[in-house]
């Protein structure tokens, strides 16, 4: 039911990549998370579910096909610089035992209620959640120390970029419209990309400045707009302060209208 689930939502990401992201991160994997928490042994059980996770749903998000290391570098947290899609079966495992700790105490409390007090109970049972958060960070340090040796220099970069605070927040937030957090199709899958330093599809393959055009070049192009974009906001910038009134001294800023002219970007003639 699960996997049917999963292959329904892949057929919406192919439209709309960033909404059925948000579907299955913030509810859909909830659903089998809760139930590898409550019962033992399912690790097995999530094969079919993984394999449909990562020949359906993964491709439709990305737009491509990932190895082995991709995918275990995809399962890694957002703040890790994965994309918060875990492996099932592995995870089982380790969350039935996070719950088995955390509610070892009220167990315990329920199986011979005169043995402690409720108050201490429900202080053991923080003390149990703060360890076994703890014990899952370490684990996740290491499984992301183990998967980034497997990775390109390339791929390296990419992921200790992806790593720096507040970088992954257009990743995890809510696809609100009104928000400006909506992204198109095409744009929510070159972020993605260029998040992995991958190539996104359907590049020119030469620039019109003669060389060959690559993610790297466009952003250093000439004859491209992004320089170009930098440098006018520089120029508005300059403007806007030379507008402003100076202080009075003998360092005071002299201009006069011609300056502010030159500086300015000119005017767009109106139809």
């Amino acid at each position: 039911r699960w996997v049917a689930k999963v292959e329904k939502l892949s057929t919406f990401a192919q439209s709309q990549p960033q909404a059925a992201f948000a579907a299955y991160t913030h509810g859909l994997a909830s659903k089998w998370s809760y139930l590898a928490r409550a019962c033992r042994g399912l690790g097995d059980q999530f094969d079919a579910l993984e394999e449909a996770i990562r020949k359906a749903f993964i491709p439709s998000i990305t737009g491509r096909a990932v190895s082995d290391v991709e995918r275990d570098l995809l399962g890694l947290p957002a703040r890790l610089g994965g994309l918060g899609l875990p492996n099932p079966s592995l995870e089982a495992p380790s969350g039935f035992n996070m719950a088995t700790q955390v509610t070892k105490p009220l167990v315990e409390h329920i199986l011979h209620p005169a043995d402690r007090q409720l108050t201490n109970v429900f202080s053991a049972q923080r003390n149990a959640f703060v360890e076994t958060r703890r014990v899952k960070t370490l684990d996740l340090n290491e499984r992301s120390a183990a998967t980034k040796i497997k990775l390109s220099p390339q791929l390296q970069r990419a992921v200790a970029a992806a790593e720096d605070k507040g970088a992954s927040s257009w990743l995890t937030a809510l696809p609100i419209s009104e928000l400006g957090f909506s992204l198109s199709k095409a744009d929510f899958r070159d972020a993605i990309h260029l998040r992995y330093g991958w190539n996104p599809p359907r590049l020119p393959s030469q620039c019109v400045c003669g060389s060959s055009f690559t993610v790297d070049h466009a952003l250093c192009c000439s004859h491209g707009g992004y320089l170009g974009c930098g440098t006018m906001r520089s120029v508005i910038f300059w403007a806007v302060c030379l507008m402003k009134p100076a202080p009075m001294g003998p360092w005071s800023l002299h201009y006069s209208p011609s300056m502010v002219s030159h500086f300015l970007p000119p005017a767009t003639p109106q139809p």
